[in-house]
């Protein structure tokens, strides 16, 4: 393992797209797994990064299991999405897929778009393993996680703190990790979600990063 920087934000290297909104849809899992491929194949291919369709996923994405929900704006995982993708060409581009903030028909890859990015498998980080997260994350790439946002409403500034570790945590949100760092003495997750770039830092919160529960 390479040593780690006290500080690391994937925005700072031009793999990062824009904040999108996901409006009215459960579809945050499709999202932070959209915005982790694009980065990844930023990081891979030296370039600039391309924006995908979110939506590919929402209508396609199998989940016959209901895992994380009952698919589309229902909700889903991150793994259902990468196991579809891989088993397909690929994923397209926004621009040929648009985003409709609810379930479509999905759409014949070969018949309608072609893919603009491909992958085939992804892996799953240690759990509850800060340096094993901070590794991948500075040495990979831009990581898809699920949250407790049930206090993000009024998040606007600053380092979110309100977590409470004597209550169960709810996790109920899929968003992107990009990046860490320390603030004023405190501590911080870069977490981008997808409500837009007018909800909190420009779309972004600063999750406090303790070292101990």
């Amino acid at each position: 393992m390479k040593d780690l920087p006290a500080s690391f934000d994937w925005r700072d290297h031009n793999v990062v797209t824009a904040v999108k909104n996901q409006g009215m849809c459960g579809s945050c899992w499709a999202f932070a797994a959209t915005e982790a491929l694009e980065s990844a194949a930023a990081i891979a291919s030296n370039s600039d990064p391309v924006i995908l369709a979110p939506q590919q996923l929402v209508d396609c994405t199998p989940n016959p299991d209901k895992c994380g929900g009952t698919g589309g704006c229902e909700g889903a995982t991150f793994e259902l999405a990468y196991d579809y993708l891989a088993g397909m060409d690929g994923q397209a581009l926004e621009s040929e897929y648009r985003y409709h903030q609810k379930d479509m028909q999905c759409k014949d890859s070969s018949a309608t778009f072609k893919a603009a990015v491909s992958m085939t498998g992804y892996t799953n980080v240690d759990s509850n393993n800060q340096t094993a997260v901070m590794d991948a994350l500075v040495n990979g790439g831009p990581l898809g996680i699920v949250v407790d946002a049930g206090g993000w409403g009024m998040y606007w500034s600053g380092v979110f703190d309100s977590c409470s570790y004597s209550e169960n945590i709810d996790l109920d949100h899929g968003v992107l990790l990009v990046g860490y760092g320390e603030e004023n003495g405190k501590k911080f997750w870069i977490v981008r979600n997808s409500w837009g770039g007018s909800w909190g830092r420009e779309g972004y919160i600063y999750l406090a990063r303790d070292d101990t529960a």
